[in-house]
């Protein structure tokens, strides 16, 4: 994946000096930042996705007359 190239390119500098030391920790800490946005992204999609269509499946539910399961389905 790209995150894990970006982390190899990362890896491999050899820091001459500290700063470049402190420079390659913040690169460092920087991909993973923007991969764990990337990562919540994709949780909050995945949420909007299952309660935009749980809504259809309690409508059945009610209409079959099956609110025993609605509890199960909210959580």
């Amino acid at each position: 994946t790209q995150f894990e190239l970006n982390l190899a390119r990362i890896y491999v500098l050899n820091p001459k000096t500290k700063e470049d030391a402190f420079n390659k920790s913040i690169l460092w800490i920087k991909e993973h930042l923007e991969f764990m946005e990337l990562v919540y992204g994709h949780i909050k999609a995945q949420e909007n996705a299952l309660i935009k269509n749980i809504l259809p499946l309690e409508e059945k539910l009610k209409e079959r007359k099956l609110d025993k399961w609605m509890e199960r389905v909210r959580r």
